[in-house]
């Protein structure tokens, strides 16, 4: 098998991917919501701003597509130190958190088209690095990559970067109930008992575009009541746009799940998840805090996970972060790494303290500025 290899920086040329993208992405080791047409358009509308687009194609000699590596190309720079042109997956960066990102090929074929991806970028004499996350450790490509470019020459580094906890799904309800503790199974009973005595509460699953729609307003003000100003999540207007937009797309290709937990004064809770591809994935969440004593989150997750279970879903993925409530549920967890590669040393000088910089007027204190210096440059254990 031979691939060849073409870049795409129009936005026309990126468009025209839009009708083999799924399809190739389906015949993929790295098939997840994360990688879909639906996500990557979406996030480069509304984040690519700043960013030139760096996608890369493979196709065989009958000219099908059995190869994508969906990156972007962006300037990092530092005043008096000049500038560096970076590649990243479309998908990093802005307010948005994927996960499990990866260069989309066809199974079977990643032994050829990932080292062939590299080598066009270690020619391209105008890209200084690339600074690849969160990117499946699992990858079958990541191997090729990460050996093609350390046989370019220049610092290389993968470094863990994102945890997401998850749960292996039995087949029934009743065998989900069986592995929980005796604790749970009182517990969360007790909990749904008080959710309907009390409240007249009942679970709930949007079933049409326009209920998505007016749910996903609901999601957002019950969040930022929970949340107050300790989240940055929907604070944006960016981030609420990109999710009226995205939910609007899974819906229409049945890949989106909005949980309500209605009461006749209204939803108490609610739960963003995606469907795709045998995994339901957590995203967000808001609920009342006013009935945290009803523990009315708890009992919309519960649902959730059976609601997975009847789909026949094989995990449940909470996504990115260890809170200790996620390992109520969570027997494993799926793992990504940051792999980041520059051509020279004065490159990665530049490239990493013009991160740090980024990230400092992000938290807005120097200390964090000092903080994440040493960590980058390895000063700190």
């Amino acid at each position: 098998m031979t691939a060849r290899v073409a870049s795409i920086a129009t936005e026309g040329d990126f468009q025209s991917l839009r009708d083999e993208w799924n399809a190739v992405l389906a015949r993929s080791a790295a098939n997840n919501i994360f990688l879909t047409w639906e996500w990557v358009s979406t996030w480069w509308e509304l984040y690519g701003a700043g960013a030139t687009l760096y996608v890369l194609t493979a196709r065989d000699d009958d000219g099908t597509l059995i190869g994508i590596a969906p990156l972007q190309r962006r300037r990092r720079g530092l005043r008096g130190l000049g500038g560096v042109d970076v590649l990243e997956f479309i998908g990093y960066g802005g307010d948005v958190t994927p996960e499990q990102l990866d260069f989309i090929i066809e199974a079977g074929a990643e032994a050829v088209v990932a080292p062939a991806f590299v080598a066009h970028i270690n020619a391209d004499r105008t890209i200084d690095g690339v600074d690849l996350r969160p990117f499946a450790a699992t990858s079958p490509n990541l191997p090729h990559v990460e050996r093609g470019l350390r046989q370019a020459g220049g610092p290389l580094r993968a470094v863990p970067d994102s945890i997401c906890p998850v749960l292996p799904l039995p087949a029934t309800k009743a065998a989900f109930m069986e592995g929980r503790s005796k604790n749970y199974r009182k517990k969360m009973k007790e909990y749904q008992r008080r959710c309907v005595r009390d409240l007249a509460a009942q679970p709930r699953l949007s079933a049409t575009a326009e209920e998505l729609e007016a749910d996903m307003g609901v999601l957002v003000a019950l969040h930022r009541k929970r949340w107050e100003s300790r989240t940055r999540a929907f604070r944006s207007t960016a981030y609420v746009e990109f999710h009226r937009r995205l939910a609007a797309r899974l819906f229409d290709k049945g890949w989106v799940r909005m949980f309500a937990l209605d009461s006749p004064t209204g939803p108490l809770a609610m739960l963003y998840c995606f469907s795709y591809a045998g995994r339901f994935s957590f995203y967000q969440a808001g609920r009342d805090p006013e009935h945290n004593k009803h523990r009315v989150g708890l009992v919309l997750m519960h649902h959730a996970i059976e609601q997975a279970i009847d789909e026949h879903a094989e995990v449940f993925d909470f996504l990115r972060g260890e809170e200790d409530y996620k390992y109520m549920w969570a027997a494993g967890d799926v793992r990504a790494v940051r792999l980041s590669h520059w051509k020279s040393w004065p490159y990665w000088a530049v490239g990493r303290l013009a991160g740090v910089i980024a990230g400092a007027q992000a938290s807005s204190t120097l200390l964090a500025a000092v903080s994440m210096a040493k960590a980058w440059l390895g000063l700190s254990s």
